[in-house]
């Protein structure tokens, strides 16, 4: 049986081997839950989109991130977009 011991007993690569194997469980999960609300949108004729996340570009095209920037308060929060689409910081 593994004991999980506290990472300040010198134990850090335990712990990351642990956070890698519990994100890989969670992808998992994230996967499996996505095929049956997927399926179940396709059964009530739902459309289903790919997934979208901050700074994701999946659905539309990249040159469209200027457009969609327009909406967001960029100097405020000391963004820039470059003439590629590219956000600094990245």
């Amino acid at each position: 049986m593994w004991q999980v011991k506290p990472t300040g007993e010198g134990r850090v690569l335990d712990g990351y081997l642990y956070d890698i194997i519990g994100l890989v469980v969670l992808d998992k999960m994230r996967q499996s839950i996505n095929k049956v609300a997927e399926s179940r949108c396709r059964e009530l004729g739902w459309g289903v989109s790919p997934f979208l996340s901050a700074g994701s570009v999946h659905g539309r095209e990249f040159k469209e991130q200027a457009t969609l920037c327009t909406i967001l308060p960029l100097n405020t929060i000391e963004v820039a977009i470059q003439e590629s689409g590219v956000l600094l910081p990245f």
